[in-house]
């Protein structure tokens, strides 16, 4: 905490002059209400909030009240992650001064700034440091410092508490726990400052909305070309109840991703709305719509600040490129054919130049039935031929405009094997060669007989 306090001195030295070098002469209190709070509640609040398909969040105002002038901030709040699962952070209405600076932002333990989580920041907490360059409030100061978010993740029946983590080396809160608040003034003694935690207990949840979307992945799309989803909401358990707040829309997109959506919708139990969505560059994109809306909790008399969400999925691209079989041989001399593919994201209405390289360049030729296709025809037939033997990489590249994408394929052309010669004449042997054998045969038989008819003959 004690370096996070020097940056923010550090990068306020340039404008001490428009600062008091004093020590802070009150004590004022950093609490956690209710959104649209103007004071700090006498008792910590109890909130509330259903747990959900699609996530609700959970939004509490981190609220200063009575302090000296300040002119920045570092606040670490602490909850169950279980249960209240950090989100997100948010300076809008913040009371710091002039053009406020992002020192640290670690959420769950996870950095989003460039300067690293301490060892403070765990799963559990929700950190914030900020400052004001150039200004401070005047004194006493009251308002918001920032806004929390969490998702709810867990039904807890006990509850759970939603304070402040302790064990920070510097703190503006008297006392050896070494809360995790510290409020800077511009000097090096932060201003004096009292805590006020909450709880969260959502086992009887209040009214509250569910979202919905027709459509959970819209595409493939075109560049250029625009998908819609309808996103509708629907009143729970009672909702709007004694709320008379109408839900806010707004989004969250990948950078790139065109969103046209309402920004609001009114207090009914069901409301519906287009939502449009295109980019004039392939990719794969997502945009979280939150709908965010006030739910009046009778038993606990706090008017719990919900937010309903939904993701939808959309993904760009011109065409894809496919080859079909991608890997053949044949025999040397021969030749074998495959089928390009082409498939047109919805609404493309262009043509795809075709073109092919081979690796090695030569030994392989190839010819295709078309060199461009289009959706009323979205294949080439290529054939290839060789006398060479050996194995072919074979790249095919579509081009259209600036959309460009690629298959590759391999080709193997085998080597023919002569086959052995086939045995000829009389049990394989030339004809001659039999005939010398049968006189042979023949000749031998003759002498054998005459040899034993001698004998036979011979007188006693």
């Amino acid at each position: 905490m004690l370096g996070i306090v020097l940056l923010l001195l550090g990068t306020s030295l340039t404008f001490l002059e428009r600062v008091p070098l004093v020590r802070a002469q009150v004590t004022g209190e950093v609490c956690l209400t209710e959104i649209a709070s103007t004071a700090c509640p006498a008792m910590g609040p109890v909130f509330n909030g259903p747990l959900s398909v699609p996530v609700t969040q959970l939004r509490v105002a981190v609220f200063i009240q009575g302090s000296d002038s300040l002119n920045g901030f570092d606040i670490t709040l602490k909850s169950d992650h279980n249960t209240l699962k950090p989100a997100e952070t948010d300076l809008t209405g913040t009371v710091l001064p002039g053009s406020v600076s992002i020192i640290l932002d670690c959420i769950g333990g996870v950095n989003r700034t460039r300067s690293p989580c301490s060892s403070t920041d765990s799963a559990d907490t929700l950190r914030l440091a900020a400052v004001g360059l150039g200004l401070a409030t005047p004194s006493p100061t009251t308002g918001l410092l920032f806004t929390a978010t969490y998702n709810i993740t867990q039904t807890t029946a006990s509850g759970v508490a939603i304070g402040f983590q302790t064990g920070c080396a510097t703190s503006s809160v008297a006392g050896t726990s070494s809360v995790c608040v510290t409020i800077s003034n511009g000097t090096v003694t932060p201003d004096s400052e009292t805590v006020q935690s909450a709880d969260f207990n959502n086992a009887a949840p209040p009214p509250w909305i569910s979202i919905s979307s027709s459509a959970s992945m819209i595409g493939i799309l075109a560049p250029g070309v625009s998908g819609t989803a309808t996103i509708t909401t629907s009143g729970q358990n009672g909702w709007p109840g004694f709320s008379t707040d109408s839900i806010a829309f707004t989004h969250r997109e990948t950078p790139g991703l065109s969103v046209v959506f309402p920004t609001s919708c009114g207090t009914s139990a069901t409301c519906s709305a287009i939502l449009g969505l295109s980019s004039m560059s392939e990719g794969a994109y997502t945009v979280t719509v939150f709908g965010e809306y006030s739910a009046y909790d009778p038993t606990e008399s706090v008017n719990d600040h919900l937010v309903a969400t939904v993701t939808v999925k959309i993904q760009v691209q011109a065409f894809t490129i496919s080859i079909s079989p991608a890997n053949m041989s044949f025999a040397s001399g021969s030749s074998i054919s495959t089928t390009v593919n082409v498939g047109f994201g919805s609404g493309f209405a262009g043509t795809v130049l075709l073109a092919t390289t081979l690796l090695p360049a030569s030994g392989l030729t190839v010819s295709c039935s078309s060199s461009s296709v289009a959706a009323s025809s979205p294949s080439s037939t290529c054939t290839f031929r060789s006398s060479t033997p050996g194995n072919y990489n074979v790249t095919i590249t579509g081009t259209s405009g600036p959309f460009s994408h690629s298959a590759n394929a391999t080709v193997k052309v085998l080597s023919i094997v002569q086959p052995p010669t086939s045995p000829s004449g009389i049990f394989g042997l030339q004809p001659l060669q039999f005939l010398g054998i049968v006189v042979g045969v023949v000749v031998a038989g003759g002498l054998v007989f005459l040899f034993f008819r001698r004998r036979k003959l011979r007188p006693v």
